[in-house]
């Protein structure tokens, strides 16, 4: 059998140590502290307490923190995205005229010209 236990006022990378005990006798057949650990094994742990945010205190809690909410952020945005995309009301759908349709100019000014232009009195005279 074997049992991790963690001392206490220790950083939590170094505080890990695994005993392996027989299982009907509980002698203690083989300890392994964090000194005695592989370089695999040293990795791993720093590995899973910088994800955790553990290693580095109070500030590594609030780093994970911020990118666990990152995450989130990513999650939500992507799904209102999708959601509008794929989603979309089915009512009437509103065209723009194409330039050079019907009057239509892409220039506010000229737009607001030719309307002016249509609503005022014909001054032309035409041979007759």
């Amino acid at each position: 059998m074997t049992v991790s236990v963690r001392a206490a006022g220790k950083t939590p990378v170094n505080a890990n140590s695994t005993l392996s005990l027989d299982p009907f006798t509980g002698a203690v057949l083989k300890a392994e502290g964090p000194a005695d650990a592989s370089t695999g094994r040293r990795l791993r742990s720093w590995l899973r307490y910088l994800h955790t945010g553990e290693a580095l205190g109070l500030f590594g809690q609030i780093v994970a923190a911020i990118a666990s909410l990152g995450g989130a952020v990513l999650v939500w945005t992507g799904l209102s995205l999708s959601w509008r995309r794929f989603f979309r009301r089915k009512g009437p759908k509103a065209t723009r005229p194409k330039l050079g349709e019907s009057g239509a100019s892409s220039i506010p000014e000229l737009a607001n010209a030719e309307s002016a232009d249509a609503s005022a009195p014909s001054t032309s005279t035409t041979p007759a």
